[in-house]
């Protein structure tokens, strides 16, 4: 992540960014294993960029926001309903090496299935981050109605509230997980659960006190592309969780390097303590019990010499799954969580309002465009006229028509009916022209085959109009 974050994020940057802050922000705890296809340097997979974590927020912030909450508590709703879409995601990919957990970082050290109880924690707090963000920021920048020439607008809050989320993740994380943790040596069990049960206290405050009828203008029968993706996703965990022997897996790829065991690196952390971890892998002492070398020939890999008798640390190389000690218990986990979180997901989203929509602005008048037509136009429309016409009737009712709409008098249009009763244009053969409040008649437009009596006309007129 240093890599990335040093060739593709700090250089265009156009602030000043700290070697220390560099290196803060871009300490790996996770690495992710490569896809079909990979990009950065092998680091980062296509589902990474376009895949999963994607729907995972897309959907928790739609489904917040079904509920019709304040935002104090939508954002905790959506991080509550990211952690239920992401937590057997989580534990399943773990076991079966869609990823590697640093070895010694003290953040990630205390796990529940392997899976770090912090990245729970700070997943829950970005999410909740970027609902709050994306809600000022379009209450700031944007109107009620939307506006599509306002687009940049609209990139601009998507920008705001996806770059910025990280770091008010990080501010809520500080509060309570490095005090508890770092200084007083809480479990980070204890405090993951006890930042997600304050988020859950925030949303049924708000939700047993929430008015807004529109909140539980409930679709019982609800299913929709959202609903498919979560269907898929527990199904997928579900069957793959149950048939899958991680015994037989092996993974070859970029993995923490492996490199000596007693050399040390410092981790800054947002509370300004600094900690320890081991640099490198240590194939001879380490405590990942979700993989090991089994499978590779001669035993664990060994370093690369330079060819000056330096040794090279090891990143790319490939570590063997490792058997379920119950595969009972990670059934009962995952089938269970799984059931229970579609259920939760239900009542979010069948079971509240539907989605809101922003109403479009609309920004001319419909009769602002038609008064430029030609006048025969209206006159095409307004059956009545031309039958009155014919039978001889003055003409100023008909200028005093054409006057009202070229003033754009709303009145004297529905006076006089206008687009009441649209008639075919082939129903008249001759259009009017005005001319200081006399009609002459125009030659006709093409040559007729036969002429036709002017009465009859009229009733084909009137006929048509029946």
């Amino acid at each position: 992540m240093d890599y990335l974050l040093d060739k593709y994020v700090f250089d265009i940057l156009p602030i000043y960014i700290s070697p220390e802050t560099r290196k803060s922000v871009g300490q790996r705890a996770l690495t992710v294993v490569q896809g079909v296809l990979s990009f950065f340097g092998m680091r980062v997979p296509l589902y990474a960029i376009l895949g999963i974590h994607h729907m995972i927020g897309y959907t928790a912030y739609v489904l917040a926001s079904r509920m019709r909450l304040p935002w104090w508590a939508e954002g905790p709703a959506a991080g509550l309903c990211s952690v239920m879409l992401l937590l057997p995601y989580r534990i399943v990919g773990t076991k079966l090496l869609w990823w590697t957990w640093h070895d010694t970082d003290p953040t990630i050290r205390d796990r529940m299935f392997w899976v770090p109880w912090s990245m729970i924690y700070f997943h829950a707090a970005c999410i909740c981050s970027f609902v709050w963000i994306m809600r000022l920021s379009r209450h700031l920048l944007l109107e009620k109605e939307y506006d599509w020439t306002k687009f940049p607008r609209e990139f601009i809050c998507s920008l705001l509230a996806g770059s910025l989320s990280f770091w008010l993740g990080s501010v809520q994380f500080s509060l309570l997980y490095y005090p508890l943790h770092d200084f007083f040596k809480v479990h980070s069990e204890i405090t993951t659960i006890l930042f997600l049960s304050l988020y859950a206290v925030l949303v049924f405050s708000a939700d047993r006190n929430n008015r807004d009828v529109e909140a539980r203008s409930c679709f019982r029968f609800w299913f929709d592309e959202l609903s498919c993706a979560v269907a898929l996703e527990y199904i997928f965990l579900m069957v793959v969780i149950a048939t899958s022997d991680p015994l037989n897996i092996v993974s070859e790829g970029l993995h923490q390097p492996i490199g000596p065991c007693s050399q040390m690196e410092d981790v800054s952390t947002p509370a300004g303590l600094v900690l320890q971890r081991a640099k490198y892998l240590c194939a001879k002492k380490y405590d990942e019990g979700y993989f090991d070398f089994h499978c590779v020939p001669n035993g664990p890999p060994k370093q690369q010499d330079d060819g000056s008798g330096n040794l090279l640390p090891l990143e790319y190389y490939a570590i063997c799954g490792t058997d379920f000690e119950n595969r009972a218990e990670y059934i009962t986990v995952i089938w269970g969580s799984c059931i229970l979180f579609a259920s939760f997901l239900y009542q979010m989203a069948a079971c509240s309002g539907f989605t809101p929509i922003d109403p479009v602005k609309v920004r001319s008048s419909v009769f602002t465009q038609v008064s430029k037509k030609p006048i025969a136009l209206f006159l095409i429309f307004q059956p009545h006229r031309r039958v009155a016409r014919t039978n001889g009737t003055p003409a100023t009712q008909t200028s005093k028509y054409v006057e009202d709409v070229l003033n754009h008098d709303s009145q004297g249009i529905n006076k006089f009916g206008a687009l009441e009763t649209p008639v075919a244009p082939n129903a008249t053969a001759e259009l009017p022209e005005i001319m200081g409040g006399t009609m002459t008649k125009k030659p006709t437009l093409r040559k007729r085959t036969s002429e036709v009596p002017v009465s009859t006309r009229v009733l084909r007129s009137r006929s048509h109009l029946q």
